[in-house]
């Protein structure tokens, strides 16, 4: 993700490849138009809920993340097969370290 442009997904990363796929991110979202602004309605992408799971940052994620991300995910599952077909299949919930402040 980058400010002002969609996001972009990089599939097999490793460790040996980390740094050239970085590049190249660096690279396309230099070239990429800034990010359209939507009106109501009009966005049918995916929505991204990333929520902190990562105990050493601070510990407060490590312990409440973990059951937040599950909780989520599992009202996501079920609000999918309720009402099938709707934008509910387009939530992606994903796990990632702290990246902004604190409390």
């Amino acid at each position: 993700f980058a400010a002002g442009r969609l996001p972009l997904h990089l599939k097999n990363i490793s460790r040996e490849t980390v740094d050239e796929r970085l590049e190249l991110v660096h690279l396309v979202h230099q070239q990429l138009p800034p990010l359209r602004r939507y009106g109501p309605g009009e966005y049918d992408g995916p929505v991204h809920l990333y929520i902190c799971t990562h105990n050493e940052r601070d510990c407060r994620c490590g312990t409440h993340g973990a059951a937040l991300a599950d909780a989520v995910k599992e009202e996501v599952r079920k609000r999918r097969k309720v009402e099938p077909g709707s934008m509910w299949n387009r939530v992606v919930v994903g796990e990632v370290a702290h990246v902004g402040g604190h409390k």
